[in-house]
């Protein structure tokens, strides 16, 4: 009888705790909000710095062995032998004036051609477009009363879509452009390595036959020679292989690519006839209804009937046959510029720039610096003296024990952001050391090692697409701490930076096409806000229009599982959690 009553107890006490759970639950329901909850960041003011993410090896630096990479006239050595320098002490300098005309020629080059472009889209684009004709002086009619031609026009906008195929053509023009220097790097690789490797199967395939030619004992001699001219030569082959694999790909790429600016060009060229057939239609219209037949006998008095009819008529339908025959204040004009002549005008651009980065670059190039803390040890070259470029007889030889360098790359789309002289820091794998240093060279040699990745939004990553790097030596400084040569190392190089007024986190910018997004909480309902970037760096970015300080940005969806029951959520950059209508302060904590 007891166990009965315990047991009806328990039970009791079972169906009390379900209906509290099930009230609890119950009420949860009716009082949980049921918008999304996100998590936030305010916009404002803060410093902003880009860099480039890249991957390195520490090396040991025993002595480092400087020459200048370009030709040149020796302006200035400030070493000698016995001296101690620093790390990214200018050690040498070449004369620079012929190098630096040439960055002026180069620039002069690229504005021309940038005005060159400018200007064929602006003339595309008055050409599809008209306003109101001036005013004529008025005539009389036959009836004595005055009429003044052309005062009816309307004023045609260009359709919307002309800037869009313009901005399509150009960016089409750049792929193909980077495309075909792709192909040009990768076609130079592929030959180099090639014809090593028919080298080496050659030196192999005679190594091989001459064994065979002696008397019958000598075949192990033959077997026991083959592996390590075969494995060198199987190496060389299997690169080549890949390297030929390498160019079809990037051919094909090109084609497709080709395929799409021959596109956006006839899109561009049907946007802008019509644009143009249009405005011609409107000006036929005005010029046939201001010069409307007048009275035969004030015809006759002023012209002879036959030869208005034989001249004004045909030449208003020439006009309107040929859409660029007329302007839009009716006399005859040229016709604007083609789609094929804004690539053209792009082409020239990018070949422009192209100059200038490399003119740049052997200006750059033109400046000695020393790599590491050391003694000078040798010193092979003179203040006037003519030196060939990578020589190995005019240099500099510095001695520095214990001194660390790091070696890396950056791509040829990222080279032009590189310089000796900028600011890097270095974290070695496995460890939390915070290392600084400065850029101390950059090859203008392409080579294949390391990896490199931009911070920037708008590009998917730094890397080229032909895989062509440049080496990059960065200068450490001195730290008592013990580093290991061959270990990796994350390197970061700051390429720019300012203070922004309005700043995001760089993760709340999204790309879309050419164009940035950025999700904007206001008055409990989320918009999607086109905005334009400036600087990008790893973690922030500046904001130059679109925003306000004080937007709150969305970072997250917290409505999506977290990874753990007790984790406290905070806001980045100042912002917090927020629901629709329910503001952004506070964190949020299980």
């Amino acid at each position: 009888m007891a166990e009965r009553r315990r047991s009806a107890r328990h039970w009791i006490t079972g169906v009390t705790t379900v209906a509290v759970l099930g009230g609890g639950a119950g009420a949860w329901a009716a009082m949980r909000p049921s918008d999304p909850a996100y998590r936030l960041a305010s916009a404002g003011p803060a410093e902003v710095t880009s860099t480039l993410s890249a991957t390195g090896t520490i090396q040991s630096v025993n002595q480092a062995t400087l020459s200048f990479p370009v030709s040149g006239t020796v302006s200035a050595v400030n070493v000698q032998v016995g001296q101690q320098v620093s790390a990214g002490q200018v050690v040498a300098a070449l004369d620079t004036t012929t190098v630096s005309s040439q960055v002026v020629s180069a620039q002069s080059r690229l504005a021309t051609a940038q005005a060159k472009l400018a200007s064929d889209q602006d003339r595309q684009t008055a050409a599809a477009q008209a306003s109101p004709a001036p005013a004529k002086p008025s005539t009389a009619n036959a009836s004595g009363t005055s009429r003044s031609p052309g005062g009816d026009a309307k004023p045609i906008a260009p359709p919307p879509q002309l800037a869009s195929a313009q901005d399509t053509v150009k960016t089409s023009q750049q792929q193909v452009d980077s495309d075909l220097t792709a192909v040009s790097s990768l076609a130079g690789r592929e030959k180099t390595t090639c014809d090593q490797a028919m080298q080496s199967a050659s030196s192999s395939s005679t190594g091989s036959s001459q064994p065979s030619t002696s008397t019958e004992p000598t075949p192990s001699r033959t077997t026991s020679s083959a592996p390590s001219s075969g494995s060198g030569g199987s190496e060389a082959v299997s690169e080549c292989t890949s390297l030929i694999q390498q160019v079809m790909t990037a051919q094909s790429k090109t084609a497709a690519d080709e395929k799409a600016l021959s596109d956006a060009e006839n899109s561009l060229n049907t946007v802008l006839g019509q644009a143009i057939a249009s405005v011609n239609r409107a000006a036929s219209a005005a010029s046939q209804a201001a010069q409307a037949p007048q009275p035969a006998s004030q015809s006759r008095g002023t012209q002879p009937s036959s030869q208005s009819r034989s001249t004004q008529p045909p030449s208003q339908n020439r006009s309107a046959q040929n859409p660029s025959a007329q302007n839009r204040s009716g006399t005859t004009a040229t016709a604007p510029p083609s789609a094929d002549q804004l690539a053209a005008d792009q082409a020239s651009v990018d070949s422009a720039n192209a100059d200038l980065v490399a003119a740049q670059q052997n200006l750059d190039a033109a400046t000695l610096i020393s790599p590491i803390a050391g003694t000078v040890a040798q010193v092979g070259v003179a203040a006037g003296q003519t030196v060939a470029g990578a020589s190995e007889k005019s240099n500099i030889v510095i001695i520095g024990p214990g001194s660390d360098e790091v070696t890396t790359s950056v791509s040829d789309v990222q080279l032009g952001q590189v310089h000796p002289g900028q600011d890097v820091t270095v974290t070695p794998d496995g460890t939390g050391l915070r290392l600084t240093g400065k850029v101390a060279s950059v090859g203008v040699l392409p080579g294949t090692s390391g990896s490199t990745t931009g911070t920037s939004p708008a590009t998917s990553s730094g890397a080229s697409s032909s895989g062509t790097s440049y080496p990059v030596t960065i200068s450490l400084d001195p730290t008592s701490q013990q580093l290991f040569a061959g270990a990796t190392a994350a390197v970061s190089i700051m390429v720019g930076g300012t203070h922004a007024s309005v700043t995001v986190p760089t993760s709340a910018v999204r790309a879309a096409g050419s164009r940035h997004i950025v999700s904007v909480l206001r008055n409990g309902t989320l918009i999607a806000v086109p905005v334009t970037v400036g600087v990008v760096g790893a973690t922030l970015t500046e904001v130059t229009s679109g925003l306000r300080v004080g937007d709150q940005v969305v970072l997250a969806n917290l409505d999506t599982p977290l990874p753990s029951g007790n984790t406290t959520q905070r806001g980045f950059g100042g912002g917090g959690f927020a629901r629709p209508g329910g503001g952004g302060g506070a964190g949020r904590g299980d």
